[in-house]
C-alpha cells in the first residue's frame, strides 16, 4: 500500500515521529536507530513504511532505510514476534549486528535483546538464517539479477545459497530466464556447492 513517505519532521515523542506531507501529518512509530536518524535530519526526509492493520487498530511503522524495514518484516514471520516486539529488537541492535548474530547462530547475542527468550531466539535462527540481505549486499548497487535472487529466496532457498549459485552462473549465462531456470536446477540438486 505505502512504500515510503517523504516530508518534513514536524515533531517527535519516542517511539513516534510526526511527518508532514503536504496538508497531512502522519504519526509513524520507529525504532531507536531510525528515530535518531530522522530527528537529526533537516529538510525533507524519506521514511520507508509498513502498515499494520487489524480490526481494532491501525498503525504506521517507519524506517530510515529499506534494510531495516526488511529485517522488521522478516522478524514478524517468527511465531511470537509482533510489530512492537520487532521494533524493540531493532531498537536494541542494528541490522548488521542482527544479521551477524543470525548467520553465526549466536544464541547468547540474541537472548540479550529485550523480550527474547531462548526458544524465540532459536526460532529466529531457524527461520531467518540465510534470509536477510547481508549489509554488504544491501550497500551494493542493484544488479539485474536482484529480482531473480529475491524470487528464489521467496521460493524458500537460503539467500546465502542463492547468492553463491547466481555468482557462479552469471559468468556463463546472459539470458535472465535461462539464469533463473539454471539456478533452480542447481539449487534443487545441490550442484551449486
Amino acid at each position: 500500500m505505502f512504500n515510503s513517505l517523504t516530508g518534513e519532521i514536524s515533531g517527535h515523542a519516542f517511539p513516534a515521529v510526526y511527518l508532514r506531507t503536504g496538508g497531512v501529518e502522519w504519526e509513524v512509530e520507529v525504532s531507536a536507530q531510525s528515530f535518531q536518524a530522522l530527528v537529526r535530519s533537516t529538510g525533507a526526509v524519506r521514511v520507508f513504511t509498513w502498515l499494520y492493520h487489524r480490526e481494532d487498530v491501525m498503525r504506521l511503522y517507519g524506517f530510515a532505510g529499506p534494510d531495516e524495514r526488511e529485517a522488521f518484516t522478516k522478524l514478524l514471520t517468527v511465531s511470537g514476534i509482533g510489530p512492537r516486539q520487532a521494533l524493540k529488537i531493532l531498537s536494541a541492535t542494528t541490522v548488521p549486528a542482527l544479521f551477524d548474530d543470525l548467520e553465526s547462530e549466536n544464541l547468547d547475542g540474541l537472548t540479550r535483546l529485550p523480550g527474547l527468550g531462548k526458544k524465540t531466539a532459536q526460532k529466529m535462527i531457524l527461520q531467518l538464517k540465510g534470509t536477510l540481505v547481508s549489509p554488504a549486499e544491501a550497500s551494493r548497487e542493484t544488479a539485474p539479477t536482484d529480482d531473480i535472487a529475491r524470487a528464489l529466496v521467496e521460493m524458500g532457498y537460503a539467500r546465502v545459497d542463492v547468492e553463491r549459485c547466481l555468482d557462479a552462473l552469471r559468468a556463463s549465462i546472459d539470458d535472465e530466464q535461462e539464469l533463473f531456470r539454471q539456478a533452480i536446477v542447481a539449487l534443487t540438486t545441490g550442484s551449486h556447492e
